[in-house]
């Protein structure tokens, strides 16, 4: 069972490995072999027992992001199967018995159970208010002081009674009976008071965009954008980028049709718009792109950029400039551009909200409008998002003959990213559909052209 579960997880992502029990049953069988080798000891709590338990620790503590910036293993499969073995090392060898033993650490192993219960339930309602998954400290300490105080009063109050009772047949039917419709009525007047935003997302309004060329390496007439019902336009511009670009079709839709040209759009969700010589993307190796993103690049260079004369560029650029040499790249992919003689406009990327949770704008109005402020944006996205702008803007600047767009989005987009008091943003980065769509309509009424 440990091999096929550890084989299974190999092939899946974090989020499945998380959720699927059967895809981290080898962390938790680790136990198990350690049974089949010895049985657990009583040992004196040695310099090695110490160093292990730091350890430990370290790797508890240790930031993710630096684990898996200079390894392959982008999931974490080596700590974690590290971190279980040493825990069942330090079980098994019995270094740690008279600690374990401690009257502390057995009351807080009588209330596990309960702790495990109310800390998702306690945690929840934290990025609830504050709109974030990454909670402030003071949020964190007090979510753990609530989650051993409730663990404590329905252990005392609830577990223990529940055990000591001598219930009947009819009365445990009873009571379950009034569990369920208990928690079936609490269920479904959370689902009646549930935001209007999951009732339009059926409308393929505010989820993400449908019917759109979005995962490049095809042609299709899905790809065609602008005044397509003119036979006579040909397309001569290619709108080529990551999911920033998949987000502008109805864009490019709404405003060739104004400006009467149409564009062909490929786009390659989190793929770095580069030359094909650049093998290896890091952020396409985390997101198990990267043969899909050399592809995607080999087809840009080598047929897309001859056959459209202009080339419009647009990525989420502080994604790209956290690649190293991405701007020496970068540079050397508008040269290759120039010298195949096509017209460059590069976009400016559009503003980032601060809150990556889907949803969060809406949820933040509602919150405010019952006196709850606590929600802040996490100004590091924002900040990211601007500077890097600022960057592609002054590469673009040193050639005369390529064209920034700034596209002025604080011009038509609130403040608030809220338009009718519905929300224009699909996450934190992404426009949705109707966002875009308002947007567009802002950008032609205002006078302003994309293509000069």
């Amino acid at each position: 069972m440990w091999i096929f579960s550890w084989i299974d997880s190999l092939e899946t992502s974090r989020y499945q490995s998380y959720f699927l029990p059967h895809i981290r049953a080898y962390e938790l069988l680790i136990g198990s072999l350690y049974a089949f080798k010895t049985k657990p000891q009583s040992a004196p709590l040695n310099k090695v027992s110490w160093s292990i338990l730091l350890l430990i620790l370290f790797i508890l503590f240790i930031p993710q992001h630096i684990w898996t910036q200079y390894t392959a293993d982008q999931d974490n499969y080596i700590p974690r199967l590290i971190l279980c073995s040493l825990v069942g090392w330090v079980l098994y060898s019995g270094s740690l018995k008279n600690i374990l033993s401690a009257d502390i650490l057995v009351k807080i192993g009588l209330w596990s159970y309960s702790l495990y219960l109310w800390h998702w339930v306690i945690l929840a309602g934290f990025r609830y208010v504050f709109v974030q998954n990454d909670l402030p400290l003071i949020a964190i300490l007090l979510a753990a002081v609530m989650t051993f105080l409730f663990s404590y009063l329905s252990y005392e109050h609830i577990e223990k009674p529940a055990r000591k009772a001598s219930l009947s047949h009819h009365q445990f039917v009873y009571g379950m009976t009034a569990y369920f419709l208990g928690a079936s009525c609490f269920a479904m007047i959370t689902m009646h008071h549930k935001d209007l935003i999951d009732d339009v997302q059926n409308k393929r309004l505010f989820g993400w965009h449908q019917n759109i060329c979005d995962s490049g390496l095809q042609s299709n007439t899905q790809c065609l954008q602008g005044n397509i019902q003119n036979k006579k336009i040909l397309p001569t511009i290619l709108a080529v980028g990551d999911s920033h670009n998949s987000q502008y079709n109805q864009f490019y839709h709404l405003v060739g049709k104004h400006e009467n040209w149409v564009a062909y759009v490929e786009s390659g969700q989190a793929c770095s718009i580069l030359l094909p010589e650049v093998y290896f993307v890091h952020h396409e190796a985390e997101g198990q792109n990267q043969e899909f993103c050399r592809q995607f690049r080999k087809r840009f260079a080598d047929k897309l950029i001859h056959q459209y004369p202009t080339v419009i560029l647009t990525q989420r650029w502080s994604q790209r400039l956290e690649e190293p040499d991405y701007e020496k790249n970068f540079n050397k992919l508008l040269q290759f551009i120039l010298q195949n003689g096509n017209t460059i406009y590069v976009l400016r990327d559009n503003p980032n909200t601060g809150f990556e949770n889907k949803n969060a704008l809406q949820r933040i109005e509602f919150l405010k409008s019952k006196g709850i402020t606590l929600a802040k944006p996490n100004q590091n996205l924002i900040i990211a998002t601007e500077q890097a702008n600022e960057r592609i803007r002054k590469i673009v600047q040193k050639y005369p003959q390529i064209h920034w767009v700034d596209l002025d989005f604080p011009r038509y987009i609130p403040n608030n990213y809220l338009y009718n008091q519905m929300p224009m943003y699909y996450d934190d980065d992404h426009f949705n559909p109707y966002g875009i769509g308002i947007f567009s309509q802002k950008f032609i009424e205002s006078g302003a052209k994309l293509i000069q």
